[in-house]
């Protein structure tokens, strides 16, 4: 799934078997997930670190495979979503939070399907989980970055749907938010009415009206 040199449909069935394994399977996901934080015996072969180590390939399939596989790993798990947000990653500078560095290659990403998956991980981490959402907003970039993300219209259905998740991601950030701050900066820019056409976006973009109409893989013959 992370190689980029697979073929195209090798890599989304990975990624369908992969996600397929997570659903509804809290055991599979705390294994993912626990295999990213501290430990004694730390590997390199599992599953959460090679789906975290996509997130940092430059290739914007890549990206957005892991951050979908990703995604699936905290899907309605609170416990989890908290979890991820204890993560750290080592670099040349030191040690940085996942979330500080997905907030960074949000913002310098020129790939359009890479933010999407981005923005989509971030989504999920983020619902029904305060303590993920606040740990965004306390790290203080995400939402001036969602701000300039959600300014102008967008050229194409891509960028119509990463105007409309990252009005979702604004959205869950502002009611995980206490001090209101969030609301405030939303109210100045981009404002309510360009916030909700944004967030309206979605529906209207074709592919996402094809994914929903069609949510199920179908076969040509039952066997």
């Amino acid at each position: 799934m992370v190689n980029s040199k697979q073929p195209l449909s090798l890599r989304l069935a990975v990624l369908y078997c992969t996600c397929s394994l997570m659903v509804k399977n809290p055991q599979c996901q705390k294994a993912t997930i626990d295999s990213l934080l501290p430990s004694e015996s730390p590997s390199s072969f599992t599953a959460g670190v090679i789906i975290s180590g996509g997130l940092f390939k430059a290739d914007p399939l890549t990206c957005w495979l892991s951050a979908a596989a990703m995604a699936e790993a905290v899907y309605e798990n609170p416990e989890q979503q908290a979890a991820l947000s204890r993560v750290q990653l080592s670099n040349q500078s030191g040690t940085s939070t996942l979330s500080s560095f997905l907030t960074g290659s949000l913002a310098h990403s020129q790939s359009p399907h890479a933010r999407l998956g981005i923005l989509q991980l971030v989504a999920v981490w983020c619902a029904g989980c305060p303590e993920a959402a606040k740990r965004f907003i306390e790290e203080g970039n995400l939402v001036s970055t969602l701000q300039l993300m959600l300014e102008g219209s967008p050229s194409d259905s891509v960028m119509l749907l990463n105007q409309g998740v990252a009005a979702l991601v604004m959205g869950l950030l502002a009611i995980n938010d206490d001090s209101d701050q969030v609301v405030t900066s939303l109210r100045k820019r981009p404002g309510p009415d360009q916030f909700l056409d944004a967030l309206a976006g979605v529906a209207k973009s074709q592919s996402y009206a094809s994914a929903a109409g069609n949510a199920c893989p179908s076969a040509n013959e039952p066997e």
